[in-house]
């Protein structure tokens, strides 16, 4: 019996890999992200989303029909064509990054004006 079981799960993983997966490869994920970074204009943005947790994600959330989507896509248009949400989701992490660069350039900027000014004064004795 316990012979019979094996065989048969050994089988059913023969047929799985023999017909094939509906999951994206790495690859195929890695390039759509990278597309997507590209055409969103975040892909000279290192913060956001970890680059291997976004390919894990889209392993196991995508269809290959989606992520073979967001690789053709050539517009933020065709990106919203796109089935599924993740592009979307993944979009949500690097706009939050992206504000959170711009809010700590912000803050550089103000201190690096108050600490000029703090040194202005200093030098004019006031």
């Amino acid at each position: 019996m316990k012979r019979f079981a094996i065989t048969i799960a050994l089988l059913a993983c023969g047929l799985l890999v023999a017909c094939g997966s509906s999951k994206p490869s790495a690859d195929e994920c890695k390039a759509a992200i990278e597309n997507m970074r590209q055409i969103r204009g975040t892909s000279k943005v290192d913060t956001g989303a970890d680059p291997r947790r976004a390919v894990r994600s889209c392993q196991g959330n995508s269809s290959k029909k989606t992520v073979q989507c967001f690789i053709n896509a050539k517009t933020t248009e065709d990106l919203d064509k796109c089935e599924g949400s993740t592009g979307e989701k993944y979009f949500e992490q690097e706009k939050k990054a992206q504000e959170e660069i711009e809010r700590k350039v912000r803050e550089r900027e103000a201190d690096e004006a108050k600490n000029k000014a703090d040194e202005q004064k200093d030098d004019t004795g006031n």
